[in-house]
């Protein structure tokens, strides 16, 4: 999460399902739903969602 000013003030980073389902067996076009709580601090019209994601260990997706 991101405010206003595009500082970050909350994140939450894990793999898959826990680990449970890594992206190497996902199928081409296969759609993965998965739900996550972030913890977040008093939240203005301003602040806005990111979501991204990386490889483990630093390498880009």
């Amino acid at each position: 999460m991101l405010d206003g000013a595009g500082n970050l003030i909350a994140q939450q980073d894990s793999q898959p399902w826990d680990g449970r389902y890594p992206t190497t067996l996902w199928q081409v076009g296969e759609l993965v739903a998965e739900t996550k709580t972030i913890p977040l601090p008093a939240v203005t019209s301003s602040d806005r969602l990111a979501i991204g994601a990386y490889v483990l260990g630093g390498g880009r997706c």
